[in-house]
């Protein structure tokens, strides 16, 4: 299939192919001033990373950066161009904290530490490579940005926690290991694998998305079949085509609460599952997220396994989650080829998102009491239909898109009971459940991370 190769001198590096770094720094401001906005913006174009910049740095296996990238809420764009922006996403113009209540968020966006309605976020300039580095050029681009007459609003940088390609999360899963490929880049699109009358994937487990899922202007993932390309992805204005929707979340990640229960509901429900008594709160944790913290996928029955992504819920057949749980986290946000209350795996290819989240917050320490979670960050053509499908209609439910329950890692209820439903080796049904929130959020938006050309459009104001 010749797939249409991406732009990737005017997509910013971290849509695609993303950013591989040791740290990541979040810079939220506000404009004051449109005028002096847009010469700031004029000034910063320049430094802007491109996906070809990107793979340029990876290929001589530099990742000390910095890189940077930008991207705009509807807010920002509507005061750089003095009128509404025309974007097509109801999500996207109504931004994440009028979106909240929908989301099932626990808390109110007012206590948000970024992105309240009181202190909205107008521009995010992501720096990203090491920690020094990174450091260095946020110091700079704040100190022209308030000289410019921006506002900081806040700032705050992600480090990862673990070796690069072995990184994990505050929770101490190893994060990261599925992710699809994006059609139409450098090497990309020569499938590995061809399943039959499903996916082609270009490595296992990844399966190849047409580039209209993530970047505007290129074809979309067709919705009822797993390789033909469908219509272009269109967010409205022509100047849109090479960017792509971010959706920023800070999510505070409670490690101590998550521990306790697994230690305290793993004790109750260890005899019904047949887990060990020593090993019962590990296992518990890998049945709810469908990994063990190696990586290792719990379809696989060992904990000692190597991180894998190739594998299915149909081979072999779990359809009523004895393996897998249709509860679990990876279950939830991916069900990979089987089908679900939506139709068959073609739809959920539509539903994929490009991950360039980064943890912040020091390593867990019992008792520490210290702020810590992740900067999820992620990329798409739809929010509507891909963020918040994922999260609203899948994680959010206790029966979609196989039934098992919520995700009780990162499902919300606002305050309600959340139940996860398990099967003991005898086929009988285990419930687990809580009240509480583990992952909770604490901030974010909305924004669009136009082209570097759209970019320079709107520094110029002629778009």
């Amino acid at each position: 299939m010749n797939d249409t190769p991406l732009r990737l001198d005017r997509v910013q590096g971290n849509v695609v192919p993303g950013f591989v770094a040791d740290a990541q720094a979040l810079l939220a401001l506000r404009i004051v001033d449109p005028a002096a906005a847009r010469s700031w913006l004029a000034a910063l174009v320049p430094d802007v990373t491109t996906g070809a910049q990107v793979y340029a740095c990876r290929a001589e296996k530099s990742f000390a950066g910095p890189w940077l990238n930008v991207a705009l809420s509807h807010a920002g764009l509507t005061a750089l161009l003095g009128t509404e922006p025309g974007l097509t996403d109801e999500a996207f113009t109504e931004g994440l904290a009028a979106r909240s209540a929908l989301l099932g968020d626990d808390g109110h966006p007012e206590d948000w530490v970024v992105g309240s309605p009181s202190r909205p976020v107008h521009v995010l300039v992501i720096v990203a490579g090491s920690p020094q580095a990174v450091s260095r050029k946020a110091r700079q681009v704040l100190l022209r940005a308030a000289e410019s007459g921006l506002v900081q609003v806040w700032s705050e940088t992600g480090t990862r926690l673990g070796e690069r390609g072995a990184a994990r999360e505050h929770f101490g899963f190893r994060d990261g290991v599925s992710e699809p490929a994006v059609r139409g880049l450098p090497g990309g699109s020569e499938p590995f694998r061809v399943a039959p009358d499903g996916p082609q994937y270009a490595s296992p487990g990844a399966p190849l998305i047409h580039a209209g899922a993530f970047v505007f202007g290129y074809p979309r993932q067709h919705p009822s079949h797993p390789v033909r390309p469908w219509t272009p992805a269109s967010a409205g204005p022509q100047w849109t085509d090479d960017g792509s929707y971010l959706v920023f979340r800070r999510l505070r990640q409670d490690v101590d609460r998550f521990e306790e229960f697994l230690a305290r509901e793993g004790e109750r429900v260890a005899e019904a599952m047949g887990w060990a008594p020593r090993a019962a709160a590990e296992s518990l944790g890998a049945f709810l997220v469908g990994r063990w913290k190696s990586g290792a996928p719990v379809i696989r029955g060992t904990a000692n396994g190597r991180p894998d992504n190739d594998f299915d819920f149909t081979d072999p057949p779990d359809p009523l989650g004895l393996a897998c749980p249709g509860g679990a986290h990876i279950r939830k946000v991916n069900p990979r080829t089987g089908h679900t209350d939506q139709g068959g795996p073609e739809d959920t290819l539509t539903r994929r998102i490009l991950r360039r989240g980064m943890p912040y917050g020091p390593p867990h320490r019992a008792g520490d009491g210290k702020d810590r979670g992740l900067h999820f960050l992620c990329f798409q053509t739809s929010i509507v239909e891909q963020f918040e499908f994922l999260t609203r209609i899948w994680s959010n439910s206790p029966s979609a898109p196989r039934g098992g329950g919520m995700d009780l890692l990162i499902g919300q209820c606002r305050g309600g009971m959340r139940a996860a439903y398990l099967h003991g080796p005898d086929g009988r049904q285990v419930t687990v459940s809580t009240a509480e929130a583990f992952v909770v959020p604490t901030g974010g938006e909305y924004l669009f991370a136009p082209s570097t050309e759209g970019l320079r459009g709107l520094a110029e104001g002629k778009l």
